[in-house]
């Protein structure tokens, strides 16, 4: 008589059964997760950016263009007005965070800004810049850059990724607090740089100190100089 035979499961079975029993959730979740994108996505503006902004002396113009400019995630609850409006914000720039809440930088209608060029092209001279792209450690240190150059009537200013001919790059290094025993006050040494770049190639630079008990102040006071020093050579390089 023929003996039916049970399936052989051995010690080692119940284990790896468990095994695997954990394992493909695990691989299915990590599947189900989207890939980390290359790229860095650009930061949204917030209330507390535009509080920082007008603190830091911007004017109205130049607060409304970097909201026209930047994508947006603007909080516009009654209470959040509210905190604007003691802020000292202005009820123009507020009324530009009721018009955009949220969402992508506005389009630009006007045709002299250069969104029509699609690439970027290379110059080998600071004279044949016509448009350049800001960059700086802070959104309020790139915005007072901007002022500055609009101001004393510099090249055209391009904030999107393709339509400039070099690229201005603000960097800016803070030492540590020390204490003065002359003033009895504490104060850091801030040191500015400002780099014209085109194609990866520099085309000029400069450099500057600060001494202040404030490093946002002396950012600020480096940028602007800086900035004027930039507008200057490139102004004499187009006459010539």
């Amino acid at each position: 008589m023929l003996r039916k035979r049970r399936p052989i499961v051995s010690a080692v079975s119940f284990p790896l059964l468990g095994f695997v029993g954990v394992i493909a959730p695990l691989l299915a979740e990590t599947e189900s997760q989207p890939a980390a994108s290359a790229s860095t996505k650009i930061q949204a503006l917030t209330n507390a950016d535009v509080v920082g902004m007008v603190k830091a002396g911007l004017s109205d113009d130049v607060i409304l263009e970097k909201i026209r400019r930047s994508p947006v995630a603007f909080d516009v609850s009654t209470e959040a007005l509210v905190s604007l409006k003691t802020a000292g914000v202005s009820d123009q720039v507020v009324k530009a965070l009721l018009a955009r809440p949220k969402g992508p930088p506005a389009l630009d209608p006007r045709p002299d800004i250069g969104q029509a060029q699609t690439t970027n092209p290379v110059v080998t001279s600071m004279g044949h810049i016509a448009t350049v792209l800001v960059k700086a450690p802070t959104e309020v240190l790139r915005a007072n850059t901007e002022e500055v150059i609009a101001q004393l009537g510099g090249p055209r200013v391009n904030s999107g990724e393709v339509g400039y001919d070099a690229v201005l790059v603000i960097g800016i290094d803070c030492g540590k607090q020390r204490w003065s025993f002359w003033t009895g006050a504490h104060f850091t040494t801030c040191e500015g740089s400002l780099t014209i770049e085109s194609g990866g190639e520099r085309l000029w630079g400069t450099t500057d100190k600060e001494r202040s008990a404030n490093e946002a102040k002396a950012g600020r006071k480096m940028v602007e100089r800086m900035t004027t020093e930039f507008v200057q050579v490139w102004q004499a390089a187009r006459s010539n």
